[in-house]
Parts: C-alpha cells; sequence; structure tokens
C-alpha cells in the first residue's frame, strides 16, 4: 500500500511538472518574456527532490514512523519493523533493536519455553512434576525425561534425574514407577497395572 501510494504520488508530480512545462512552452510560442523559466526549474527541483526520498518499509506510513524491533523480536539486517522475528520456542530477548541471527539466550535447565516472542527467563515455565529437565532451550511441557522407574517427584523446575525420589515399596508390595505419587496411585510391579487404591 505504501509503495503504491509512493508511485501514485510520483506520477503526480511528474503530471505537474509536463504541465508546468507545457505551460511554459505555450507562453514562450505567444512570444512571452521568458518570466516563467525560473517557475518551472522550481518545480522540476521539486519533483526531482520527491522522488529522491527514501521509500518507507511496506506496513510503515513514512520514514519518521520507523521502529527499532520491541523485545522477544530481533532483526537480521537493521531496524525496519516488518523485519522483525519473533525469538523462536525455548528462547528469549530482554532487549529491544536487537540485531543478530536469532534469540541467543535459552530458557534455562528446569524449564521450557513453548510459545515465540518470549521476553525475558520469567516466560519460560518450570518443568512440571514427574519430569526434568537438563538441556537449556527445552520447547516442551515433557522436557528431557520422566523421573525413571522406581521413582517420582512433587517438585517443579527439577534439573536432573538425580533429584527425583526414590519410590518406598508399600507394605502389599506396590511399586511406584515413572511420576506416579505413592499416596494417590501405585503401580502392580508384576503386571503394572495402575491401582488407584491399593487396598
Amino acid at each position: 500500500a505504501a509503495a503504491a501510494a509512493a508511485a501514485a504520488a510520483a506520477a503526480a508530480a511528474a503530471a505537474a511538472a509536463a504541465a508546468a512545462a507545457a505551460a511554459g512552452r505555450a507562453k514562450f510560442a505567444r512570444g512571452g518574456s521568458g518570466a516563467m523559466a525560473p517557475r518551472l526549474l522550481s518545480v522540476l527541483a521539486l519533483a526531482v527532490a520527491f522522488l529522491a526520498q527514501p521509500a518507507a518499509p511496506q506496513g510503515i506510513k513514512s520514514v519518521s514512523e520507523i521502529e527499532e524491533c520491541p523485545r522477544g523480536f530481533y532483526s537480521t539486517g537493521g531496524y525496519r519493523q516488518h523485519q522483525c522475528i519473533a525469538c523462536a520456542r525455548g528462547r528469549y530477548n530482554p532487549t529491544a533493536g536487537l540485531v543478530a541471527t536469532s534469540c541467543a539466550l535459552r530458557c534455562p535447565a528446569g524449564k521450557y519455553g513453548d510459545t515465540l516472542g518470549a521476553k525475558t527467563e520469567e516466560d519460560c515455565k518450570l518443568c512440571p512434576p514427574g519430569v526434568y529437565g537438563s538441556q537449556e532451550g527445552l520447547v516442551d511441557p515433557a522436557c528431557t525425561a520422566p523421573c525413571p522407574d522406581g521413582t517420582y517427584s512433587e517438585e517443579w523446575g527439577l534439573t536432573a534425574s538425580s533429584q527425583c525420589t526414590t519410590c518406598a515399596t508399600s507394605y502389599r508390595g506396590w511399586q511406584c514407577k515413572h511420576d506416579i505419587i505413592p499416596r494417590k496411585g501405585y503401580f502392580d510391579s508384576t503386571t503394572a497395572e495402575l491401582l488407584t487404591d491399593p487396598s
């Protein structure tokens, strides 16, 4: 739309210049004094100056409205708003005007980022109970992996499998596995059938 408007304005300026030139020629043909020549040069100078103005980027009304990319975004080659790219999942950018090939900051271990355009580490989410996240830049709530067989976790944001708690075997011999909390559910150690009530 901006390019079309600029083209239309340029065409209008060219038409005005042509009309002025025609008027000047007509005056000269009638034996005028030549007073039209300076005025014609002024019109042509204005037309050239208009055409020399830098074009505003697509989606921006004028050059004066150009802004730097906001937080959570980056640009690979400058400040044009339509070139801003959202940070990928698992990454964030707290600084406006970032010019880079990507958002370098990653969600830390124990957290994941499942949305685009994160601005700060606070936008990253803690790995939920029952799983742990040992890597940076995770993008899924499953994080790295579930707690190993025979362990569980009620805590958020674990960063290693060693932080999972070893399950205690109940008096009936039931044993918890993965992220099943003993007091809420048990696995039959022989059939792996989930029992909500071990009685």
